[in-house]
């Protein structure tokens, strides 16, 4: 996606650091969340409750906070 030039927005990557944590993918997880600190999207409370969530199945809350 990123190859040929599209971002994605804050619901898309809710939607995939949520499949992250249903599937276990804590690497990819990282990725996404550091493709949203990197561009700035917005942090809501979705977004927020998605890392929380994947972060925690992997015993590490506080990286989900930062």
């Amino acid at each position: 996606m990123m190859d040929d030039g599209l971002r994605a927005d804050q619901r898309m990557m809710v939607v995939a650091i949520s499949s992250c944590a249903k599937l276990g993918d804590l690497r990819l997880g990282q990725k996404l969340h550091e493709y949203v600190r990197s561009y700035k999207l917005n942090f809501d409370v979705f977004f927020g409750n998605a890392l929380v969530d994947m972060y925690l199945k992997y015993s590490e809350p506080d990286v989900a906070l930062s």
